[in-house]
């Protein structure tokens, strides 16, 4: 009942379960990691963050190689995210910490895109409880960055604030968040059914 007052609107619920990983592919082209993933609790998504060694440093290398992603390969899909913690000679490291603190604390949970003009950038989880935030109403639009165009997260009512994303591999994205132009933390999504 409180969640209506605050403009957080509901989504369902979510169970909380391990990362499974190199298992076979099931219908929808999706893994059981993923689906495992998509259940997953923060605390569970940290850990298999720092299993596959990621920190602020490895992301941003393998968003500098990454490849430019369309929109279309995101829409209809749900995206679950994670926000390291910066390690030793990692840039920005305070801004990285706050974003990985923020995270955590606000229970950040991913991305869900229905459409190009429908995106939930900021779905949080509070338990089982997974809702959206109203200031998380964004767009993809196609963005020009470091001579490459690829799809970009605009938020509606922050419009200075954007996610730059490139595809990292045939399993994630990884994201900067950028101020006017100014880049300031990595994070990485993967895809999820559930």
């Amino acid at each position: 009942p409180l969640l209506p007052a605050f403009g957080l609107v509901s989504q369902g619920s979510i169970r909380s379960g391990g990362a499974l990983r190199s298992l076979p592919r099931l219908r929808g082209g999706s893994t059981r990691q993923e689906q495992q993933l998509c259940m997953s609790t923060s605390t569970e998504n940290d850990a298999l963050l720092q299993q596959d060694g990621n920190s602020q440093a490895l992301l941003f290398n393998r968003f500098e190689k990454g490849t430019t992603v369309s929109s279309e390969e995101l829409v209809h899909r749900s995206w679950k995210g994670t926000v390291p913690f910066p390690a030793k000679g990692d840039r920005n490291p305070r801004i990285q910490f706050v974003m990985a603190v923020l995270a955590r604390l606000t229970g950040w949970w991913g991305k869900e895109i229905k459409g190009t003009n429908e995106v939930q950038a900021l779905t949080m989880q509070l338990g089982p409880l997974k809702y959206r935030t109203p200031i998380g109403s964004a767009s993809l639009v196609n963005f020009q960055y470091e001579d490459q165009t690829t799809t970009s997260v605009l938020y509606r009512y922050f419009p200075q604030v954007q996610d730059i994303l490139r595809r990292s591999d045939s399993d994630s994205l990884i994201g900067v968040l950028a101020i006017s132009g100014k880049e300031l933390g990595y994070f990485e999504l993967r895809p999820c059914i559930e």
